[in-house]
């Protein structure tokens, strides 16, 4: 009887340890859950900027506007009969 208690005392460390501890384990669930909610607010902030970038693509293929604001920032592109002033910050 004493044997038998023993086997099934030593069964439910082995079993406990594999629950616990190996690479398919209760822990390691855990972790790859927390990886994976860190992974999607990742997503989820790389999607909104897609969203984004695709809505300014758009707004640059359809409208002049947008086209011309973005060559005046950039290129500094002026219209006929415009002046075109620079303003220089000087070290003191």
């Amino acid at each position: 009887m004493k044997f038998l208690i023993a086997l099934f005392a030593v069964l439910f460390l082995v079993l406990q340890y594999k629950l616990w501890f190996q690479s398919d384990s209760v822990i390691a669930s855990i972790q790859l859950h927390r990886e994976v909610v860190k992974e999607q607010k990742v997503n989820d902030q790389l999607s909104e900027r897609n969203q984004k970038l695709v809505a300014k693509i758009y707004d640059l293929q359809h409208t002049k506007a947008s086209t011309e604001a973005l060559a005046r920032e950039h290129i500094g592109m002026i219209k006929p009969g415009e002046q075109y002033y620079q303003f220089v910050k000087t070290e003191k």
